[in-house]
């Protein structure tokens, strides 16, 4: 059950950015939470990861930070090629949702994938930084 959720939670990429400084802003916050993911860095996913993260996957599962980060940090995920389209920002105060669709290629276990997905972050400012709490991803 674990490896198929892992499966449905770890199919997305985005575009190179590297988490270097606190990000500005939830737009920042998210490409970055992204492109982590994408880069199987798990020192920026830790960064950008708020106290009580969760992802939910394709089938309604839960994953917390720590399964996430052991998943990624295992080299479970081959991120190929992925593109990011579509972003967008609602900022309400300390809280922003950021919303796309994502075309991410590569092999989860020596699976190969090709999908779309179309994602939703909620970013909050935790300690006075954006950090992503909650990932939702659809096949899109």
């Amino acid at each position: 059950m674990k490896i198929k959720l892992l499966f449905f939670v770890l199919l997305f990429a985005a575009g190179p950015v590297f988490a270097q400084s606190p990000p500005v802003d939830a737009t920042s916050a998210g490409r970055e939470f992204l492109q982590a993911l994408a880069d199987e860095n798990t020192a920026s996913l830790r960064s950008l990861m708020g106290n009580d993260f969760i992802l939910l996957s394709f089938d309604g599962q839960s994953v917390d930070a720590n399964t996430l980060l052991e998943a990624v940090g295992s080299g479970y995920l081959v991120i190929d090629s992925g593109n990011s389209q579509g972003n967008y920002t609602r900022l309400f105060q300390d809280t922003g949702i950021v919303t796309g669709t994502w075309t991410v290629k590569g092999a989860l276990q020596g699976q190969s994938f090709n999908n779309r997905l179309t994602y939703s972050l909620v970013m909050v400012k935790q300690g006075g930084a954006w950090k992503v709490v909650s990932v939702q991803f659809t096949p899109s």
